[in-house]
């Protein structure tokens, strides 16, 4: 095989080559490009991404569905009736890259370009050579090299009239024979030349970008400011309605949204969690929500295997369809088994022991935050199997909307609905700042010696119970034990067991909440000189 040879590309014959020694010219010689071959099984094993499959991939000869695509092959798994392009994205992200980088075309639909001019598209349309003018530079050189072969043919033929008599180099001949005519430029059968349109060079640039923005997003987080500027605007308040003659606004600020990234890839989720990893490497530890889906039928009771997984730290909030990944990325299991991790969620431990279950995952579950339970121990409700929408509700004062269409639609579906991908995002990105508020308003009653009227309520002669007098480090005993997980659909609501229990062995107290408290249990006479 080519690769043998140490080689990927089969080069045409030299047009010199192509006419030394030969009594006719053949223009097919002339006409013959380049040609890739790519056949990444030859190079790594590589192993299907179908579910439940998983096994080695085995080459089937190449496409024939453009067969201009000479650099693809087919590959397909033994005993597996599904069949991926060797250029298939799926399949190129899970490669190493010095094997990625060995494919030198960005591939569309029925055609491509290759990577040196794809390098050349985004330093032109920075120094103002647009896609247009592009188009014409490639269009000259084009034409250019199809007029240098052109030229080199009708030169042959010359040479061959003129030295008929003494044949030694081209071979026997006569001085009449007859050539055929140089093929156009746009036959499609001969030359085949095309020049891509300013559209499509505008088409994969803008593609290109898209991949490319997200490291070009975290670069910029990266680098120091060297000159930061903010604006507000007042131009657009000028043409916005007045009201008797005066505007409603005086000026716009521009807020942003955090939008949820739904990862279609191994190769992007690994890239992204490896952002979140990269905060503990000094040994600290960071918290995260964590929740996850899975379909769910009630009426059959089927319980489908766990398919989206939700992860929202700091600004990023992370939407992975794990079950079209096929396996698991690698950063999501160092990430599932981290004992720096914190994962913070309502029924977060259920949905880690799932994850364990289905993916055969040892993921920690001593480091877990337990929402409803955390709520009820900070004072914010007074059960712990409060579902999140009334946990959302009692911390941020609005409650979250969940609709039951998009809770038990199909989430196992190959392409995940706005909604889903909405709804799904929002579970996480709430119960994160949920979790951040409680442990705020738990900072702020530490700092003014406050004790809460949801804690402790001492109407009553009674014992301080000796939660009083553990360390209130943001629930650091909590995190350390085991929690006690509800599912909200299964138990009924129950009445909430007494924290401070009677005891007639102990003398009375009471506990005074501030100063203010303490003066308003002395009673001053009305005529006291104060």
């Amino acid at each position: 095989m080519l690769y043998n040879e140490h080689k990927f590309w089969i080069e045409p014959e030299s047009p010199y080559y192509c006419f030394r020694g030969r009594q006719k010219f053949d223009l097919a010689l002339l006409y013959r490009p380049r040609i890739f071959v790519w056949a990444p099984d030859k190079l790594v094993d590589i192993f299907c991404q179908a579910p439940n499959c998983g096994r080695k991939l085995h080459s089937d000869g190449f496409n024939c569905d453009p067969i201009a695509r000479r650099i693809v092959d087919i590959d397909r798994c033994y005993k597996c009736k599904k069949t991926i392009n060797g250029h298939d994205s799926e399949l190129m992200d899970s490669l190493p890259y010095h094997i990625q980088s060995i494919f030198l075309a960005i591939l569309t639909h029925r055609g491509g370009i290759s990577r040196q001019l794809a390098d050349l598209l985004r330093p032109c349309f920075q120094n103002a050579m647009g896609p247009e003018r592009l188009h014409d530079l490639l269009q000259e050189l084009h034409h250019l090299r199809y007029s240098r072969l052109q030229l080199t043919y009708l030169t042959s033929i010359d040479h061959q009239q003129q030295h008929a008599p003494q044949l030694s180099f081209f071979g026997a001949t006569g001085v009449n024979q007859s050539y055929p005519p140089f093929s156009n430029f746009d036959d499609p059968l001969e030359y085949a030349g095309y020049v891509p349109s300013a559209t499509y060079l505008r088409m994969i640039y803008t593609a290109i970008m898209d991949q490319l923005q997200l490291f070009m997003d975290k670069e910029m987080m990266v680098l120091d400011g060297v000159v930061l500027k903010g604006d507000h605007t007042f131009k657009i308040i000028k043409h916005m309605a007045k009201v008797g003659g005066e505007s409603t606004f005086y000026a716009l600020y521009t807020v942003y949204h955090i939008s949820p990234r739904y990862i279609r890839t191994i190769s992007d989720a690994n890239i992204d969690i490896n952002q979140i990893l990269s905060d503990i490497e000094d040994g600290r530890s960071i918290t995260i929500a964590f929740d996850t889906e899975w379909n769910y039928n009630k009426v059959t009771k089927y319980i489908g295997k766990m398919a989206v997984i939700q992860i929202a730290y700091n600004d990023l909030l992370l939407i992975l369809p794990i079950l079209h990944y096929g396996v698991l990325p690698e950063k999501l299991i160092d990430l599932l088994k981290s004992n720096n991790v914190v994962k913070v969620g309502r029924n977060v431990g259920n949905d880690l022991a799932k994850i364990n279950r289905d993916y055969q995952v040892d993921a920690d579950r001593r480091h877990v935050v337990e929402l409803g339970s955390f709520a009820k121990e900070q004072g914010a409700v007074h059960d712990s199997r409060t579902n999140l929408s009334n946990i959302c509700a009692a911390v941020l004062g609005s409650p979250l909307y969940k609709g039951n269409n998009d809770r038990l639609s199909n989430w196992e579906s190959p392409l995940l609905s706005p909604n889903q991908i909405y709804y799904a995002g929002l579970d996480a990105w709430v119960s994160l700042n949920v979790y951040n508020s409680l442990i705020e308003r738990s900072k702020n009653l530490r700092k003014n010696n406050y004790i809460s009227n949801n804690s402790i309520q001492p109407t009553t002669p009674t014992t301080i119970s000796s939660l009083i007098y553990q360390d209130d480090n943001q629930g650091q005993e909590y995190l350390d034990s085991d929690s006690l997980l509800y599912d909200e659909d299964i138990f009924e609501e129950q009445p909430e067991k007494e924290v401070i229990e009677q005891n007639e062995n102990y003398g009375i107290t009471r506990i005074l909440k501030d100063p203010f408290h303490l003066m308003a249990q002395l009673k001053i006479p009305k005529k006291h000189s104060l």
